[in-house]
């Protein structure tokens, strides 16, 4: 019943997600995370989802789209989807920005467990850059018990920014010519 606040450390708030297969990689080029750090970034919600959000078409403001299943199983960290009822609404464009605002329940399974989720949740849209480049996604999780985690209650909102950074020169191209075709990290 206690609230408890969870930040990145400041060495870490660079954070990189890699999808591989099936499943997302979430790492720091400037260290290792702890575990509350990878249970904050990688459990709550996969960013790499979030275009699915996007209707895909023109819409005006107030005009409503279901989001796809899969978007929905990705975005809620979901091994398996049972019900999905998530809803996106362009809420309103000023100076070329569009709000897009995200709510429903869902539920599904994580790590054999049944989770209910509601989600509130809206998304910053840069229309002229093209991309989402604000998130603020609150999400109300109650998890059953299950093999390997406790019966737990869950409110997180994650605040996420996004914004272009310079290429680093380790993942320039004349760098990436020689990681083999393939290659999976440990």
């Amino acid at each position: 019943g206690r609230a408890s606040e969870r930040l990145l450390r400041d060495d870490r708030r660079l954070v990189i997600l890699q999808r591989m297969k099936d499943s997302t990689i979430h790492y720091s080029p400037g260290g290792a995370l702890r575990r509350e750090e990878l249970e904050l970034v990688g459990e709550h919600l996969d960013s790499l989802a979030l275009a699915g959000v996007l209707p895909g078409k023109k819409v005006s403001v107030e005009e409503t789209w279901d989001v796809a299943p899969s978007v929905v199983q990705a975005l809620c960290h979901f091994e398996g989807l049972a019900e999905n009822s998530v809803k996106a609404r362009l809420a309103s464009v000023v100076a070329e920005k569009a709000t897009i605002m995200v709510s429903g329940r869902a539920a599904g399974i994580e790590v054999g467990a049944t989770v209910r989720v509601e989600i509130d949740a809206s998304l910053t849209y840069d229309i002229a850059a093209g991309r989402i480049s604000g998130v603020r996604w609150r999400q109300k999780d109650e998890r059953e018990a299950g093999p390997a985690s406790p019966a737990v209650s869950i409110d997180a909102t994650v605040n996420m920014s996004r914004r272009p950074i310079a290429i680093s020169a380790g993942l320039a191209d004349p760098s990436l010519v020689s990681v083999p075709t393939g290659f999976d990290p440990p």
